[in-house]
């Protein structure tokens, strides 16, 4: 238990009590509860105090309290409250990885998502070694498709990543509500590819491409969020881990074989998430190496109406070795538009077919036109202006004078 030093402040007689500052630490409306606190800086800096302190106490209590055992032998994680200076409000998602929560930053004042590994770290201290170097890197990512990561850290030898909270549906919930066409999901998985593109410029691989991973806003930008099974490889040491989502997993991630990892494992995930969009379902059709059958894969796309271009980049991604996928995310995202670049440049090959040919009538016309008028005689294309007239004698301009007054 840590104990602080007692800090001295000159209250004023309008300054609340301990008491009525503790009624009022709800994080969303500290600022907005009491006028006074807004403008007194004694009560800003108490109500920070007892705010550190509480969640502290929580921190302690909840460490203290046994955890229920699962019947794997395995304790199961449980959070309330908070975690650390961070407020949880309400638990997003419970899968096999990790919880995920929305939570509040009560210093930055913003929602944050926070996503708490159920994998606890066996060595303490290279294992916290590890997490910082990890959320260093994490941190260092910056695009346009990717949710920041803000902070990291481990409660009770789980790991967690605060993220940047990303508001509205995720891809899962968009094609329940609607029919995506086929430009529609170029324009995801384009976005998608881009993303991971710069993940894996920094050394970064995702590892769980899904649905549920990708939010979409209501003019089709897409965010690739939680970084929670994400693999880097500069760990050039041999593992045996396995992490993502089954029906997104590329056969070497679920030997778990992290030897074999590469970018083109991100690359059948996006395969996958491609052939959902088209299907919807996953991949499902395992030959005896436990992986996708091309040919039952082939079959099912054969069905979908779709362009040759689309369905050929879904079926390479989706290959069972990795060497016959795509090389790199910037390839799969070029085979998508690979139709598009075809007719742009059919177009351009027609415009210019186009001008040549007006610029050859032209030519002609004006050949014609040349010959035409060379066979006219000369004395009816030629025009001669009339003589002027020239007025002799002061006398004669007089007599016109009169003449025009008449």
């Amino acid at each position: 238990m840590r104990f602080t030093e007692p800090i001295t402040f000159h209250l004023s007689p309008n300054c609340l009590t301990d008491e009525e500052l503790v009624k009022h630490l709800d994080a969303h409306t500290v600022a907005a509860s009491h006028h006074h606190v807004e403008q007194c800086w004694n009560c800003q800096e108490r109500l920070q105090t007892l705010e550190s302190e509480m969640n502290h106490l929580r921190l302690c209590y909840q460490q203290s309290q046994p955890q229920p055992v699962m019947e794997n032998g395995e304790i199961e994680l449980r959070i309330e409250g908070a975690l650390g200076k961070y407020v949880l409000l309400e638990e997003l998602n419970s899968g096999g990885q990790g919880l995920v929560y929305r939570a509040w930053d009560p210093e930055l004042q913003r929602d944050v998502a926070i996503k708490i590994n159920r994998k606890p770290v066996r060595n303490e201290l290279a294992g916290r070694f590890r997490i910082q170097q990890e959320g260093v890197f994490l941190a260092k990512i910056q695009h346009q498709n990717l949710a920041r990561v803000y902070d990291f850290g481990i409660y009770q030898a789980h790991p967690y990543l605060v993220m940047e909270f990303v508001y509205g549906m995720n891809l899962q919930q968009l094609v329940a509500t609607q029919t995506l066409n086929e430009s529609q999901i170029r324009k995801l998985l384009s976005q998608i590819a881009s993303a991971l593109a710069h993940c894996h410029s920094q050394g970064i691989l995702h590892l769980d491409i899904k649905p549920e991973n990708i939010m979409v806003s209501a003019d089709l930008h897409v965010t690739l969020i939680d970084f929670g099974v994400s693999w880097f490889l500069f760990q050039k040491h041999p593992g045996h881990a396995v992490g993502g989502t089954f029906g997104f997993m590329a056969p070497e991630q679920r030997t778990g074989n992290t030897r074999q990892w590469s970018e083109q494992t991100d690359i059948y995930g996006l395969g996958a998430l491609l052939f959902f969009l088209l299907t919807g379902t996953t991949p499902d059709c395992e030959n005896n190496e436990g992986g996708r059958s091309s040919m039952c894969v082939q079959q099912q796309l054969e069905k979908v109406n779709c362009s040759q271009t689309m369905k050929a980049a879904c079926l390479k991604a989706l290959a069972v070795l990795p060497e016959n996928r795509h090389q790199c995310a910037r390839s799969f995202q070029a085979a998508l538009s690979a139709q598009h670049k075809w007719l742009g440049g059919l177009l351009m090959v027609a415009g210019i077919i186009l001008i040549v040919a007006s610029w050859v009538c032209c030519s002609v016309g004006n050949n014609y036109l040349h010959a035409d008028i060379k066979s006219v005689p000369a004395e009816i294309i030629t025009f001669k202006h009339p003589e002027p007239v020239r007025l002799g004698t002061n006398s004669e301009r007089d007599d016109l004078d009169l003449l025009t007054e008449k």
